[in-house]
């Protein structure tokens, strides 16, 4: 079911992990969802007190519908569970270039660690995939990034910033050589 509702009367997700827009992803969103009726797809809202909704997907586009002047927008209402909520999160969120890998990990680890699954095991990003989505070696690709990370931490000095690119060239390299690698 779809119904109008006052932009002032829209929560953002709870579980959001995204952090900020910029500017110019907002004038992007602006122009590439709204068309001359409104929103060409309406968020999806879910209701959580008298009058008041939460968003579960689609805040760029009630960012956008607040910037272009609406007072009002069509949503899609559906009573959703906070296990529903994180999965949107997830599945908005995690393939957009514009997120920090911390935004990522956020939304992939409130999801996993929601569905009872452990990142340690065999499986878990294909089942996490299943689930919502979002390809398995994006999952992998995003753990993988991390650990590696974490691991560092240990052998480097300094608040170095390490490229995200470098890490995933030493993918399939022992923990020693890759290691190494990054080092040198």
């Amino acid at each position: 079911p779809f119904m109008e509702i006052e932009l002032s009367r829209l929560d953002p997700n709870p579980f959001q992990t995204r952090e900020s827009y910029d500017e110019e992803t907002v004038a992007a969103i602006t122009v590439s969802s709204l068309g001359r009726h409104g929103i060409l797809q309406p968020p999806m809202v879910r209701p959580v007190e008298s009058g008041r909704y939460q968003i579960a997907f689609g805040h760029g586009r009630v960012k956008a519908a607040k910037a272009a002047g609406f007072k009002k927008i069509d949503c899609r209402f559906e009573d959703l569970t906070d296990s529903e909520m994180k999965k949107y999160v997830l599945q908005e969120n995690v393939l957009r270039s514009d997120l920090s890998e911390d935004e990522r990990m956020a939304a992939l680890e409130q999801y996993r660690t929601d569905q009872g699954l452990e990142a340690d095991d065999p499986g878990f990003a294909e089942k996490l995939s299943a689930a919502t989505g979002v390809p398995e070696s994006t999952i992998e690709t995003v753990y993988f990034v991390k650990k590696t990370r974490e691991r560092l931490k240990i052998t480097m000095t300094g608040e170095e910033e390490i490229p995200i690119g470098l890490i995933q060239s030493v993918r399939g390299l022992s923990d020693d050589e890759q290691v190494k690698m990054i080092v040198k």
